[in-house]
C-alpha cells in the first residue's frame, strides 16, 4: 500500500484477501480436534467460523481473558492474567473478504461500448484496504485463541482414530465425522439419560452368494463417484467377490402412482 498504485493495491488486495482467510482458518486449525474437514460444508471463510461455532465452541469467534489461580483451590488469592483472545464478528470478516475480492476481477461490461476496466478506482481500493488493515490490526491485538470445551466426550472410530466432542455442542441424532484424514466413518450421536452414545453409520448389505451381511460404512457407498468402474470387497465369510456400482434405470407409475423399474436398464 505504500508503494503506492492501482496495481500495488490490487496485489494489497489479494494479500488481505489471505489475511481474512487465515484468521479464519486458524479458528478451525485449533479446534480439528473436535471437528472433522469433512463436517465442514463450504471452505468460505464465514461458514468455516460458524459450523467450529455450531459443533465445537460458540465463543470461538468472541472477547474472553483467560486468567490463571496464583496458588491452587477454589479462592487463590489472586488471579493471573495468561491471555486475550480477540473475537470478530463472522459476517462482517465475511464482507471485507467479498469487498477485497471483488477487486481480483475485471469489471463486467453492462453494454456493447462499456469499457473493461482492468483495475478499480483507486481512492476505492484504498478506502476498503484500511477498513480492513483497521480490523486485522484489531484482532491481532491478541495474544492466544483457543476452543473452550470444558467439558468433552469422547469414543474409538473403527480406523483406531480417537474422536472427541464438545457436550456442550453436541446434540441427539447428530452426524459425526472422524477426525482422521481419509477415513469416511460416521457415527449418529444418541443420548441416553443425559449420556451420548455413538452408532456407527453402516448400510447393511448381504453376500450375493452366501448372504451373509456385512456393515458398509455408510459415505463409502454414497459417495461413491458415478464414474466408477464398481467397488468391489469380499465377503468376509465365504471370501467371495462382490462389486457395487451405479446404474441409470427407467422406472414407470403404476396404477397406484408408485414408481416401478421396467425392464429396460441404461
Amino acid at each position: 500500500m505504500d508503494a503506492g498504485g492501482v496495481p500495488a493495491l490490487t496485489y494489497a488486495a489479494l494479500e488481505a484477501r489471505f489475511a481474512l482467510e487465515r484468521v479464519c482458518y486458524e479458528r478451525l486449525r485449533i479446534a480439528h480436534s473436535y471437528i472433522s474437514h469433512s463436517d465442514l460444508r463450504t471452505w468460505k471463510p464465514q461458514h468455516v467460523v460458524q459450523t467450529v461455532m455450531e459443533m465445537v465452541d460458540a465463543n470461538i469467534a468472541s472477547d474472553w481473558t483467560l486468567n490463571i489461580g496464583s496458588e491452587p483451590g477454589d479462592h487463590p488469592p489472586k488471579y493471573i492474567p495468561v491471555g486475550t483472545q480477540k473475537g470478530f464478528d463472522p459476517k462482517y470478516i465475511n464482507q471485507l473478504w467479498q469487498a477485497v475480492s471483488s477487486f481480483l476481477h475485471c469489471a463486467l461490461p453492462r453494454e456493447t461500448k462499456a469499457p473493461i476496466e482492468h483495475y478499480a478506482a483507486e481512492m476505492k481500493l484504498r478506502s476498503k484496504l484500511e477498513e480492513v488493515l483497521r480490523e486485522l490490526d484489531r484482532i491481532s491485538e491478541g495474544t492466544m485463541i483457543g476452543a473452550l470445551v470444558l467439558e468433552k466426550v469422547s469414543f474409538d472410530c473403527v480406523c483406531g482414530q480417537k474422536n472427541s466432542r464438545s457436550t456442550a455442542s453436541l446434540k441427539h441424532n447428530d452426524i459425526i465425522n472422524c477426525i482422521k484424514e481419509g477415513c469416511k466413518e460416521q457415527f449418529r450421536a444418541e443420548e441416553v439419560a443425559d449420556e451420548f452414545f455413538f452408532e456407527r453409520r453402516k448400510i447393511p448389505v448381504s453376500c450375493h452368494k452366501c448372504g451373509y451381511q456385512h456393515g458398509l460404512p455408510y459415505r463409502e457407498v454414497t459417495e461413491m463417484s458415478k464414474a466408477t468402474e464398481g467397488w468391489e470387497f469380499k465377503c468376509r465369510d465365504c471370501g467371495v467377490s462382490n462389486v457395487f456400482m451405479w446404474q441409470l434405470r427407467q422406472f414407470a407409475r403404476n396404477d397406484q402412482g408408485m414408481p416401478e423399474p421396467t425392464d429396460q436398464d441404461g
